[in-house]
């Protein structure tokens, strides 16, 4: 299981790449098994939306796992700019920006000036639409 989250934890450091890549069965059944022991893994819920987010008909699917990551860990900043690009990709732009402004917000509180700039560089796009 180690191989498995370090694996996973590598493609999570040029996620906007790995967003683009086709969903993978064996990791959405990884993770889903790591998940099972321990369903609030932040990183691991992450991933799996990312992984289902590759895929067009895992779309909605993705959303859920995005959304309810947000409930239950709200300031798990990640997920602010993945659930944006998805809906942004959806034709949900009021959807987007609700969520990267708040991804900012939180981006600004924890002092995270990469994040909120990847955040607002995406609400600039969603504006221009």
């Amino acid at each position: 299981m180690a191989e498995i989250n370090a694996s996973i934890r590598e493609k999570n450091l040029s996620s906007s790449i790995y967003f683009c890549i086709r969903m993978n069965d064996q990791r959405v059944e990884q993770l889903k098994q790591l998940l099972e022991q321990d369903p609030q893994d932040a990183f691991c819920r992450y991933a799996l939306g990312l992984e289902l987010a590759g895929s067009t008909i895992h779309q909605e699917e993705a959303l859920q796992v995005f959304m309810d990551l947000l409930k239950d860990q709200p300031d798990y900043l990640p997920v602010y700019y993945q659930l944006g690009q998805l809906y942004k990709n959806k034709g949900m732009t009021e959807d987007a920006l609700e969520v990267v402004e708040r991804g900012m917000e939180i981006a600004l509180q924890q002092g995270n000036r990469h994040t909120f700039s990847e955040l607002e560089f995406l609400k600039d796009e969603l504006l221009d639409q």
